[in-house]
C-alpha cells in the first residue's frame, strides 16, 4: 500500500516529456518574429530587388551616344562611331566646360557647363548609318544644332563649321549627342514607381 501512495505523489515520465515539449513550444513561439515583421521585410527585400534589377538595366542603355571635345574653328568634324540601343530622339549641341556669359541685346545669357549653349556659329551637319544619309540640318547653332530619331544601330555623324568659333576654345567645347525624347524619364518612371507601395508599406507591417 506505502508503494502505491509513492506511485501516485509521482508523475509519469510520459506526462512529464509532454509538459516539457509544450513549454518548448510556447518558448518557440514567443520568440518567432511576428508575421506583420515578417511581411514588412518581404516587402522591402521585394522593393529592393525590382529597384536594383531597374538600376543595373538603366546602366546598360547609352543615354548619349557622344561626348567628346572639338574645335569651333572652321571645318570638318567627323565624330567616332555612334552606339544607339535605344529607339529615341536624340540632339546635337555644342556644350562648353566653363561658365561664359553670352550677350544678346543688352541681355547676358549664362552658359553652364553640361548645357547647351546659343554660340551663333553657323553650322551643318549630316547622319549616316552603312554609308547612306538618314538625316540631314543646317543652320545658326541655337543651343542645339539639330535633332533625329534613331533606332537601335551604329551611326556615323558629321558636322561641318562654317563660322569661326575659336574664341571658344578656353571654354572646352564638346559636340555632344543625347537622348532627348523622354525614353529616360519613362525608364525612370517605370523603375522607381513599382518599388514604391513597397516601401511605403513596409513601415505599417513594422508598427
Amino acid at each position: 500500500m506505502a508503494v502505491r501512495d509513492s506511485q501516485l505523489g509521482t508523475s509519469p515520465p510520459l506526462v512529464v516529456s509532454i509538459l516539457g515539449m509544450e513549454e518548448s513550444a510556447d518558448a518557440r513561439r514567443e520568440r518567432a518574429l511576428p508575421v506583420t515583421f515578417r511581411v514588412g521585410l518581404v516587402l522591402i527585400l521585394i522593393g529592393a530587388a525590382w529597384f536594383g534589377g531597374w538600376c543595373w538595366w538603366a546602366s546598360t542603355q547609352i543615354w548619349v551616344p557622344l561626348d567628346m571635345p572639338v574645335s569651333l574653328a572652321p571645318g570638318h568634324i567627323r565624330a567616332p562611331e555612334l552606339e544607339i540601343n535605344v529607339e529615341s530622339t536624340y540632339r546635337i549641341e555644342i556644350t562648353l566646360q566653363r561658365v561664359l556669359d553670352v550677350k544678346d541685346g543688352d541681355w547676358y545669357s549664362h552658359c553652364y557647363p553640361g548645357f547647351g549653349c546659343p554660340l551663333g556659329l553657323a553650322v551643318s551637319w549630316s547622319l549616316r548609318k552603312e554609308g547612306r544619309v538618314l538625316a540631314r540640318g543646317s543652320g545658326t547653332d541655337d543651343s542645339d544644332i539639330g535633332r533625329f530619331a534613331a533606332g537601335k544601330g551604329r551611326y556615323a555623324l558629321d558636322v561641318d563649321v562654317s563660322q569661326d568659333g575659336s574664341r571658344y576654345s578656353a571654354y572646352e567645347p564638346h559636340l555632344v549627342v543625347v537622348e532627348t525624347g523622354d525614353e529616360r524619364v519613362r525608364a525612370d518612371l517605370e523603375g522607381f514607381l513599382p518599388s514604391v507601395p513597397c516601401w511605403f508599406s513596409a513601415p505599417w507591417a513594422f508598427a
